[in-house]
């Protein structure tokens, strides 16, 4: 299942990912870029906050378990990238929410 909240920019998107995440224990986030999460993020949550590289380039992420996967800023990336996150997630039976901004309108 994949759940997409579409919002303008400077609405809130990244404090409804944090309470996403920080509402569900058995949830990860994956950010654009590890610097998202030095930036933007509590550091009790720190530990389950991925750049999306990190996730494709391994498929997973050791040593945790999980059964949501969160992105933020998920409708930014190339489709071919996209293509290939969405069906890893579809694959492995995670629940995905997306934050993000819809700017192709």
């Amino acid at each position: 299942m994949i759940k997409i909240i579409d919002m303008p920019r400077c609405m809130g998107k990244t404090i409804l990912a944090i309470e996403a995440l920080d509402n569900n224990e058995n949830a990860i986030m994956l950010v654009p870029t590890l610097m998202f999460r030095s930036s933007f993020y509590p550091k009790e949550i720190r530990s389950r906050i991925f750049s999306m590289e990190q996730f494709m380039r391994y498929g997973r992420i050791d040593g945790m378990r999980f059964d949501t996967v969160i992105l933020y800023e998920g409708l930014s990336y190339s489709k071919s990238q996209s293509a290939k996150l969405y069906y890893a997630l579809g694959r492995a039976g995670y629940k995905v929410e997306i934050y993000a901004t819809d700017d192709s309108y």
